[in-house]
């Protein structure tokens, strides 16, 4: 991976710029939750616009993965990053800020919402597609560093919220402002610094010498989605990650009392865990892996299902492992389960239509569980993301029966 200063460059390059992107997409996601406190739109309005667009993303998951194929990951990444810049201009010329007596434009806010939450998916998908091209041996690891921008907004968000309440006064406009302009910089630095793969820049993947032993035989064949859904493995993928995004998107839209100290811990925590899940995932595997991401969705899940109206320190400490699991684990598994399954050169093709079907239950899990908690029903919604936590681990273990696309050019007999 560094065995040259030129491999090396893209290397860490590719790894900065990754962490930079999956923290803002973390930010933009949440930008409901985050400048909620601060202004005075309806809560309900908020919440029908993430809902939105967490199920648009459905659909677009496939249209960026078309996109990828047929203009290229740059030249879709760059759009959607410029997109997330203007909604973050519109989120600030929306206004409707508290400290200001609320005057301001609701459908801006809520059309800008909408363009942060759908575009940022766009970004995502790239910086996860980019790894998977450049990296074989190290994948797991090399996703593991792309996606510790999301831990470390959970570490971070209570800090910008109490940045918003104290130094700017509750106006989180030059907040927008500053995303906008850094966003604007990276799909710059996208476009200069970064090649799509490592062949477009005279490389292998890895960094190594020669091509991997995986792809020594006939090239890849283009997969429609018809001929992806037909797949036993890609319905293993689906049902299992689908069920872990489910829980996920549950658990971490609920933290319960003390929320602000176990939500820095769990996010500070995810930050290594998710270098650990995707050396598990090169070392042993994505069934292995997957299990410890199920495990500790578990933990998350029983932990709020039993957790107290006043609190529990105990209990808010097993939240808090099980959220560094989450944070650091999810995004860093399901793209890495997807390449074991389908590899370098079937990632492309497989990618955006397992990701478009899981979705759905990820968008769902925030749904149904914000709902149900907000009626008084806590414990059915947690009860129902921990359902979905050990489902999902009881499908994982059916990825030991799918081969891993790459295994021989990772080193590596089988799962």
């Amino acid at each position: 991976m560094l065995r040259n200063i030129k491999s090396a460059f893209y290397c860490v390059t590719l790894s900065v710029l990754c962490i930079l992107l999956t923290f803002l997409c973390a930010a933009m996601s949440c930008h409901g939750a985050l400048l909620g406190p601060f202004s005075v739109w309806p809560a309900g309005h908020v919440t029908a616009v993430r809902t939105a667009g967490s199920l648009a993303c459905a659909v677009l998951a496939f249209v960026y993965g078309t996109c990828f194929l047929k203009y290229g990951v740059r030249r879709t990444l760059i759009p959607c990053a410029m997109l997330c810049a203007l909604g973050c201009v519109g989120i600030a010329a929306a206004g409707g800020l508290a400290v200001y007596g609320g005057a301001g434009n609701l459908w801006l806010f809520c059309l800008s919402g909408l363009v942060l939450r759908c575009c940022s998916l766009g970004l995502l998908m790239a910086c996860f597609q980019l790894i998977a091209s450049w990296f074989i041996r190290c994948r797991g690891r090399m996703l593991g560093v792309a996606a510790m921008g999301v831990p470390l907004f959970a570490a971070s968000a209570p800090g910008i919220v109490r940045l918003i309440a104290g130094p700017m006064d509750g106006d989180y406009r030059f907040l927008c402002a500053g995303a906008a302009v850094a966003l604007t910089v990276l799909a710059a630095a996208v476009r200069l610094l970064v090649r799509e793969t490592p062949e477009e820049a005279g490389l292998y993947p890895d960094g190594g010498d020669r091509a991997p032993l995986s792809e020594a035989g006939a090239p890849a064949v283009p997969m429609t989605a018809g001929q992806v859904l037909s797949q036993k493995r890609a319905w293993v993928l689906i049902a299992s990650y689908g069920a872990f995004l489910y829980a996920f998107c549950g658990c971490m839209g609920a933290m319960g009392p003390d929320a602000v100290k176990w939500m820095t811990a769990g996010g500070l925590l995810g930050v290594p865990v998710s270098f650990l899940f995707g050396w598990l995932d090169d070392r042993f595997g994505a069934a292995a892996a997957s299990l410890a991401l199920g495990l500790a969705e578990v933990m998350a899940a029983v932990a709020l299902l039993f957790m107290p109206a006043g609190g529990s320190g105990a209990l808010g400490a097993v939240w808090c492992l099980g959220a560094a699991g989450m944070t650091g684990g999810a995004l860093t598994l399901q793209p890495a389960a997807v390449a074991h399954a389908y590899g370098r050169r079937g990632y492309p093709y497989a990618s955006p239509v397992i990701l478009a079907v899981q979705l759905i239950p990820a968008a769902l899990g925030a749904w149904v569980t914000g709902a149900l908690a907000d009626a008084g029903r806590g414990g059915l919604a947690y009860g129902i993301c921990l359902a979905a936590a050990v489902l999902g681990l009881a499908v994982s273990r059916l990825l030991r029966g799918v081969p891993g696309a790459d295994d021989a050019g990772r080193g590596r007999a089988g799962t």
